[in-house]
């Protein structure tokens, strides 16, 4: 399991093994911990941005597998 994460309020989405979509919401920033833990993903996708650094740098803490992409 998934969860991809956008900068704008911020959108998550969690995509199951199979890449079907589990579950996706808007989200404050502060929340996106408590939804992670509902879910428990293997892996998180974080667009890459400068407003990202301060939740890349609580999800390395909190020992989730990161990926920071940047889709042109």
């Amino acid at each position: 399991m998934c969860c991809g994460l956008d900068k704008r309020g911020c959108y998550a989405a969690i995509i199951d093994d199979s890449g079907n979509l589990v579950e996706e919401r808007r989200l404050l920033s502060r929340a996106i911990r408590g939804f992670l833990s509902l879910h428990h993903p293997k892996r998180v996708a974080v667009k890459a941005s400068t407003c990202i650094a301060p939740i890349y740098r609580v999800l390395m803490r909190d020992d989730y597998d990161i990926l920071v992409s940047h889709p042109t």
